[in-house]
């Protein structure tokens, strides 16, 4: 498997993956893609200080992305890196994608990885690999 940061080329493909993954399922707040909106949302990925995305790739092929912001924690001080956005088309590719995200932060500056997760699966992987649930999420839907 080879890693890079994504680029704009691959956002057209970022765009069908979300509308795949937003097919697929049912949760609050649940709306069509606006492709407008998901172009602007990933683009901020790119060359951004505090953005940024990984695109995991098998025989020249995507395979898997993840997205994440770092940023100090505001009273400690500690290294955060936040999860924005995990997908994976190959079995197997998530997992390796998220690992290399780990070794990474192993190997750099960063404190904690907060990875959230709506499926009981990516729940187990997340344990799996070390991860420990630390916060229950709740969404509050304003506007329908």
């Amino acid at each position: 498997m080879n890693y890079r940061d994504i680029t704009e080329a691959d956002i057209p493909l970022l765009i069908e993956w979300l509308k795949d993954f937003n097919s697929g399922i049912e949760y609050p707040g649940k709306a069509p893609i606006d492709e407008e909106v998901a172009e602007g949302f990933f683009s901020r990925f790119i060359g951004h200080e505090w953005n940024a995305a990984i695109m995991a790739e098998h025989n020249n092929k995507p395979v898997a992305t993840i997205g994440f912001t770092v940023m100090p924690h505001p009273w400690t001080g500690k290294t955060i890196l936040f999860k924005a956005f995990w997908y994976s088309v190959k079995p197997g590719a998530g997992v390796a994608i998220l690992r290399y995200v780990v070794d990474m932060c192993q190997r750099g500056n960063i404190d904690h990885i907060v990875a959230g997760s709506m499926f009981p699966n990516s729940h187990r992987i997340l344990e799996r690999i070390g991860f420990k649930p630390a916060e229950m999420n709740y969404v509050f839907e304003l506007r329908n």
